[in-house]
């Protein structure tokens, strides 16, 4: 999703008359909805309770409608937490005096905040007018007013040119805008790159990631079967420079600094998934491979530093809600993947390739996306357990693990489980370390040299 914002002013008065009342009744609609919810009442039973309140009758049907959705979306949103409508920093202050009563029942007001509809041009309340810099706010039948929008950047002008096109065309693209006295916010799905979604791709070529905190490895793969692959391409983005400098501040969560490299690894995931979309066109890859990781956070039971770097600096959601908007942008499959056991059979199964762990891993991860593809998917296989390879052949397997780990009494007939319980207890170390690694490789910043992200290619 996109959300743009920017100011606008009405040359109308009766504009800002009519906003005021509507804004009061759709707060009114909002705040009887969302504790109404809380009582488990059902969105119909809401519905008819409001030909019960007196003071809506400004309000067309939709926009109660619009009320009650953003009544629901508010208790979703906060189903354990306490909600307090014009925010606890207000409560406190007019707690204390030092806001007026008034101004305390201004800021617990709503937005008005439409939603869209396809069959309606997009949104069935507003009318986009980019070239002449103005949305018509399509209050009633014959009542409509003019909202004047400041010059706009010539990106943010291109997409809602788009936008404004793909609805004059009868295409129907939803757009949702929320509306303060004095502010707009236009929120509306990225647009679908139709050109690239028609091109041909490789039909089993996939592109497979490992999450880790400091390193995110991937690998491009093509497969004819769970244990004949060809390695296209591979490499690592590695957050750690910033993770580390982040740790030697030693300061509160809050502190300016802390705050600014939080804003700088957020900006920097979006990059990095930017990046992997565009090798996916760049190969031609079909698949998108990432692990379905549902970690909470909690004490990990292995220090301070340890439970941020799981907890704080992880930004796993929003590289998943990132990815998954892109992949749907560009028409590329995304296939959630479990991640058991995947770091211990990439580095047994494939050091060959002689690459770090975070790359092992994402090959592990890859050849389960291919299997899953086959199986649940096209239905060419017949079901069976994707966790552990099963076509490995065993005494070479086993012949490589005494080479690396010596006179270990390895008994791979208790299997895959057993196997890893038999090295884990051992205390052996089987991850390859990116220091450890023997590829040749190479180091670019990504972005700018000021970013403290380093994108690591290696030498197939």
């Amino acid at each position: 999703m996109i959300t743009i914002s920017f100011p606008y002013k009405s040359i109308s008065q009766e504009f800002y008359s009519t906003f005021e009342i509507l804004q009061k009744e759709f707060s009114s609609i909002v705040h009887f909805s969302y504790n109404r919810f809380k009582d488990d009442f059902s969105q119909n039973e809401i519905r008819n309770r409001l030909k019960n309140l007196n003071n809506i009758h400004h309000l067309n049907s939709w926009i109660k409608e619009c009320a009650i959705c953003e009544g629901k979306y508010i208790f979703n949103k906060n189903k354990d937490k306490k909600v307090i409508f014009g925010g606890k920093k207000n409560f406190f202050l007019r707690q204390n005096n030092k806001i007026s009563k008034e101004e305390f029942k201004e800021k617990k007001l709503s937005f008005l905040s439409i939603q869209g509809e396809k069959y309606q041009k997009g949104n069935r309340n507003f009318k986009l007018d980019i070239e002449n810099n103005k949305i018509i706010f399509k209050y009633s039948k014959h009542q409509h007013f003019e909202l004047q929008l400041p010059k706009l950047r010539n990106n943010v002008k291109k997409k809602l040119l788009q936008l404004q096109l793909l609805n004059e065309n009868k295409i129907g693209y939803t757009y949702s805008i929320k509306l303060s006295k004095s502010k707009i916010y236009i929120t509306f799905d990225d647009f679908i790159d139709l050109k690239y979604q028609n091109l041909p791709k490789k039909e089993n070529r996939f592109l497979s990631i490992d999450l880790n905190p400091n390193y995110l490895g991937y690998s491009i793969i093509d497969w004819n079967s769970d244990d004949d692959f060809k390695l296209i391409h591979s490499g690592v983005f590695s957050l750690k420079t910033l993770n580390d400098q982040q740790f030697d501040l030693n300061e509160s969560s809050n502190h300016k600094k802390n705050l600014y490299f939080n804003n700088k690894r957020n900006h920097f995931i979006i990059e990095i998934s930017k990046s992997l979309i565009n090798l996916c066109k760049e190969y031609d890859v079909k698949h998108f491979c990432i692990e379905k990781l549902q970690i909470q956070n909690k004490n990990h039971q292995k220090g301070k530093n340890f439970n941020r770097l799981i907890n704080n600096y992880w930004c796993r959601n929003l590289f998943y809600e990132q990815i998954s908007k892109r992949c749907k942008i560009h028409g590329v499959l995304l296939h959630e993947i479990l991640p058991q056991y995947s770091s211990f059979i990439g580095n047994i199964v494939y050091k060959d390739l002689e690459l770090p762990d975070m790359c092992l891993s994402s090959i592990e991860i890859s050849r389960r996306g291919y299997l899953f593809n086959e199986i649940y998917i096209k239905k060419k296989l017949e079901k069976k357990s994707i966790i552990f390879p099963t076509n490995f052949k065993l005494k070479e397997l086993k012949m490589s693990l005494e080479e690396c780990f010596g006179n270990l009494n390895i008994n791979l007939e208790e299997g895959w489980k057993g196997l890893y319980s038999q090295i884990k207890n051992s205390k052996m170390r089987y991850r390859i370390s990116l220091n450890d690694c023997k590829k040749s490789f190479e180091v670019f910043r990504l972005k700018n040299k000021k970013s403290m992200i380093d994108k690591i290619s290696f030498q197939l």
